[in-house]
């Protein structure tokens, strides 16, 4: 047993992770592809709750890059990964040059996530249009926020951009809150300021609903719309009347789906709900790696979504965060909290590994090593392997028992009949078959 921790992904719930495992007295290696730690919290201002998350964050990285148990690793890649629960070996490429081996018990997937880059609605056309994250960006920047929205007097949110699309048909879920949050702090900021948002659904979970009851009597307007009519964006000259003072503006066409009236609005400043998305190259990398199927979203796959929801099919390896699906801040911490929790009880601090269930067992008189069973056994749990007879060199299977599940594809896939479960041997079977069907019983 190896007493240590892989984290891979260095955004709030890899640091979480890795300082929760740290306060265990397990030691931690913590492994971000970028040259920073901290992900795309650094650039949201604060959560629906107004925790200022940024802040947070630097502290949360400052924190971990001074931990004694954590071994920091900045622009690394873990390109290979080997071994069994309770003791894994990985190759980390650091600069894309150096590599180092790490042995450790368990692994902790913390990837994260993206934002979705619009094609649509004039964004990177017109400084004017920005996604959530670039306008968290702006928040700070007074100066810079006030020319932009100050002379029009209007701004305005569009929401489910990239999500809930035939190509992308799940909710980014936290995409309503946080449009709320960002349009009840520019009334704060703005008071005369009119904020308009554009929705198709609004799904502010729980005790968020507070905050649209809140931002519905502080007069931000809601405006439905369908999916096959959206919101028209141009940028146009203004003429006098409309916009005064502005010589170029957005104007944003809508059809109101619930007063059945099309309408149009100049907003200094358009902010784009963008979709969470996986990183695709990463995540294709990290499931090719590890051994962890994506999802049809290309999501990484948890082992069961209600019996085992921060575990993989791959025993000893965990996910948490955005890497499996889009999830609020809040949720993720409590992720975290079971991800450490199952990974130290289940595995850190035992000294030894028991068997859960039946594995399968090589019949060795059959067996020719020709590796038919190897790539269709979804745990990586057997392998083949060479050795010499009489000067000859063979070749036989070897199943690692620790990441066997017993689930027996191998056994259907062996055209020797050379793989059996223990417990459910062919002999074995057949004597029940037998015994059920003995004095013309019915089955």
């Amino acid at each position: 047993m190896t007493r240590r921790a892989l984290v891979i992904g260095g955004g709030m719930s890899g640091m979480r992770c890795a300082l929760e495992l740290a306060a265990l007295d397990v030691p931690v290696t913590l492994v971000e592809r970028s040259s920073r730690l901290g992900g795309h919290a650094i650039n949201i201002e604060s959560t629906w709750r107004g925790t200022p998350l940024s802040e947070v964050a630097k502290a949360m990285a400052r924190e971990v890059a001074s931990h004694p148990k954590i071994e920091l690793i900045l622009n690394g890649e873990v390109v290979s990964h080997t071994g069994k629960a309770g003791s894994f070996t990985s190759k980390i490429v650091i600069d894309g040059e150096r590599s180092v081996v790490v042995t450790h018990g368990v692994t902790i997937v913390a990837i994260g996530a993206e934002e979705y880059v619009p094609k649509e609605y004039l964004y990177s056309k017109s400084s004017r249009v920005l996604t959530h994250l670039e306008f968290d960006s702006l928040l700070a920047k007074d100066r810079e926020l006030e020319e932009l929205v100050g002379r029009s007097g209007v701004v305005a949110f569009i929401q489910c951009v990239g999500s809930r699309e035939p190509e992308r048909p799940y909710c980014s879920r936290v995409c309503c809150t946080h449009t709320i949050k960002r349009a009840l702090l520019l009334k704060e900021r703005y008071p005369g300021l009119d904020i308009y948002v554009f929705y198709r659904q609004l799904r502010t979970f729980g005790l968020k609903e507070s905050l649209l009851l809140d931002a519905r009597q502080k007069g931000i307007k809601f405006v439905h719309f369908d999916r096959e009519k959206r919101p028209i964006v141009r940028e146009v000259v203004t003429m006098e009347g409309e916009a005064p003072g502005v010589e170029t503006s957005l104007k944003v066409t809508y059809w109101d789906s619930l007063s059945k009236r099309e309408d149009s609005i100049y907003p200094g400043l358009l902010i784009l709900a963008t979709a969470i998305v996986p990183d695709q190259e990463n995540v294709r990398t990290i499931s090719r790696v590890l051994g962890i199927p994506l999802d049809e979203d290309l999501f990484l796959k948890e082992a069961h979504l209600k019996l085992r929801p921060v575990e993989t099919i791959q025993k000893g390896v965990f996910l948490v965060g955005l890497a499996q699906y889009p999830k609020e801040i809040d949720e993720t911490i409590s992720q975290c909290l079971a991800v450490v929790s199952r990974a130290y009880a289940s595995i850190l601090s035992q000294k030894r590994l028991i068997l859960e269930n039946p594995v399968a067992k090589i019949v060795l008189q059959k067996c020719d090593g020709c590796g038919v069973c190897v790539d269709p056994c979804p745990y990586r749990a057997i392998k083949t392997v060479e050795y010499v007879f009489k000067g000859e060199v063979k070749k036989i299977v070897e199943i690692e028992e620790a990441n066997c599940t017993g689930c027996g594809i191998c056994v259907a896939t062996c055209p020797k009949e050379a793989v059996e479960i223990a417990g459910f041997e062919p002999d074995t079977i057949m004597t029940q078959i037998e015994a059920l069907l003995e004095d013309g019983q019915k089955v």
